[in-house]
C-alpha cells in the first residue's frame, strides 16, 4: 500500500519518558483507531504523530512501507529508525507515479515530436526519473513578472512548443499568480507539466515514472529536515524531492547512516528575469544529504542521481556553530555534480573552522549524472566541472583542516583540494581513475 500525506510533522516538547511509535503505510485505518505504539496498531501516516510524538522519542517506520507527499521535522533527540522485514521504508517527493497511460493526454505534435501534458499540476519539479538510468530533464524559463520568458532572450516569449527542442525534455509551468521570485509566498510551486515523449504515451512507454517535486506546494525542502541536535536518523530511503533528501538543518550531533538518496534537486533558485537574465541560464540547487553544523555523521549510506553534492557541507552567516566537526565515512556515491562536496562561503571566514574527516567512500561517475547531460544547460551546473571530493571555498583557511584517507574515486570528472601542495599526499592515500585527472 503506498500512502499520500500533504503535510509536514513537527514533533512536540520532550516527555518525561521517552516512547517508540510504529507508523506503516502498508495498514489501512481511515478512522484513527490505532495508537501507534505497537507493530500490531501502527499509525497509517506520518500525520498521526502530530501531538502526541514528543522529543527524545524513537519513530520506527515499517519496511516496505511507501510514504508520499511528506515532509518530516524531526525533533531535539529523536531517533528514526525501521521495524519488520523487507526493503527499507521509502519517502518520496512524487505524489504519484505517472506510469499510467490514463494520466497523459496528447498537447501539442508536429512531424514526430509528441508533448503530452499531466493530468494534475505539479510541484517544481526538477527533474523525472524514468527507472533505471534514464530521465527527462527540465527546460527552464524566467519570468519577468507577467509572463514566462526565454532565458537567452528575456524579451521573448517562452512556448512550450517550441522550446521543448528535444526528446525527453520537459517544462513545469507557472501559476498565474507568480510575481518575480521562486520563493513568493503566493507561488508554492503548482503549474502544469508538459512531457516531450516522441515514442508514445509516457504512460505506456515507461514502466515507472517518478517526480522529483516539491512538498505541499513547498518549492525548497529536505523530505527530512532535522530541527534540533542528537537526531540519528537509520535505514530510510528517501526520493524525489526537488531539493534536499536529508538535511541537519544545521544542527549538532545529526548522525544519518544506512540511508539511501536518489533523484533529488533541480529547483530554481530564482526565476525573476530583473536579476537573473545575466546568467542566460536559471540557478538551480538540490543536494542529496546536507551535513551542515557541528558533530555531524553521514556514514553507511548510498547516495546516486543527485543534482549538486551528494553528499554537501555547507557553511553561511546563518548557523549556530562556527566550528564544524564533520565525519563522512563508507559511504557509496554515484553520478551526483560533486561526490562529496565542501561549500564555505561566510562573510568572516577568519571565524569559521571546519574539522573534518573523509575516509573509506566510494565515489563513481560523479560529474556526468543528469545534470552534465549534453542537453541540459539552463543552470550553473554547466559551468562547473563536477567531481568526487570538492573543497570550494573563496579564500584559504589555516585553521580548518580536512582529512582524507583511503577513498576511492573512479571515472569522476575532477578533484578540487584547493591547492597544490596538499597533492603528492592525498594521491598517495587515495585510489584514483578518473579521466580528467586531478584538478587543484
Amino acid at each position: 500500500m503506498i500512502l499520500v500525506c500533504f503535510c509536514g510533522i513537527w514533533i512536540g516538547k520532550q516527555s518525561v519518558y521517552a516512547q517508540t511509535w510504529y507508523v506503516s503505510s502498508q495498514v489501512s485505518d481511515p478512522e484513527g483507531e490505532n495508537d501507534g505504539l505497537s507493530e500490531d496498531a501502527p499509525f497509517d501516516h506520518f500525520c498521526r504523530l502530530y501531538g502526541r510524538a514528543q522529543e527524545g522519542d524513537t519513530i520506527l517506520l515499517e519496511k516496505g512501507s511507501v510514504f508520499r507527499g511528506e515532509i518530516f521535522y524531526p525533533k531535539e533527540g529523536m531517533t528514526i529508525a525501521t521495524y519488520g522485514e523487507g526493503k527499507s521504508p521509502k519517502i518520496y517527493g512524487s505524489l504519484d507515479n505517472g506510469a499510467d497511460a490514463t494520466k497523459w493526454t496528447l498537447y501539442y505534435q508536429k512531424d514526430g515530436m509528441k508533448i503530452w501534458k499531466y493530468y494534475r499540476q505539479t510541484c517544481d519539479v526538477g527533474v523525472i526519473h524514468l527507472g533505471g538510468k534514464k530521465y527527462a530533464t527540465r527546460v527552464y524559463s524566467y519570468w519577468n513578472g507577467k509572463k514566462a520568458v526565454c532565458t537567452m532572450n528575456i524579451n521573448k516569449a517562452f512556448k512550450v512548443k517550441k522550446e521543448l527542442t528535444y526528446d525527453l525534455s520537459f517544462y513545469q509551468d507557472y501559476p498565474k499568480v507568480i510575481t518575480n521570485c521562486a520563493n513568493d509566498p503566493e507561488y508554492g510551486g503548482m503549474g502544469a507539466l508538459y512531457l516531450r515523449c516522441d515514442s508514445g504515451n509516457p504512460g505506456e512507454v515507461f514502466s515507472s515514472i517518478e517526480f522529483a517535486e516539491g512538498v505541499n506546494k513547498n518549492y525548497y525542502a529536505a523530505l527530512i529536515h532535522c530541527d534540533g541536535d542528537n537526531i540519528t536518523i537509520d535505514g530510510i530511503t528517501c526520493m524525489y524531492g526537488n531539493s534536499i533528501g536529508i538535511s541537519a538543518g544545521g544542527n549538532g550531533n545529526i548522525t544519518i547512516k544506512n540511508c539511501t538518496v536518489g533523484w533529488v534537486g533541480g529547483t530554481p533558485n530564482s526565476y525573476n528575469a530583473g536579476t537573473s537574465d545575466q546568467y542566460g541560464f536559471v540557478p538551480a540547487s538540490g543536494e542529496g544529504i546536507r551535513l551542515d553544523g557541528d558533530y555531524n555523521t553521514c556514514k553507511n549510506c548510498y547516495v546516486h542521481d543527485c543534482f549538486d553534492g551528494g553528499i554537501l557541507v555547507e557553511t553561511s552567516d546563518f548557523n549556530k556553530y562556527l566550528t564544524w566537526h564533520t565525519t563522512v565515512q563508507n559511504n557509496k556515491v554515484e553520478r551526483c555534480m560533486n561526490g562529496i562536496y565542501f561549500l564555505v562561503h561566510l562573510i568572516d571566514l577568519k571565524k569559521f573552522t571546519q574539522i573534518a574527516t573523509v575516509k573509506y567512500n566510494t565515489i563513481k561517475d560523479c560529474g556526468y549524472g543528469w545534470t552534465s547531460d549534453k542537453n541540459f544547460y539552463f543552470t550553473w551546473g554547466n559551468s562547473m566541472d563536477g567531481g568526487g571530493i570538492n573543497y570550494d571555498t573563496t579564500e584559504e583557511n589555516n585553521k580548518s583542516k580536512i582529512t582524507l584517507k583511503g577513498n576511492k574515486i573512479t571515472h569522476s570528472k575532477a578533484m578540487n583540494i584547493f591547492n597544490k601542495k596538499n597533492m603528492d599526499k592525498w594521491m598517495k592515500k587515495h585510489e584514483l581513475t578518473s579521466p580528467n585527472g586531478c584538478r587543484f
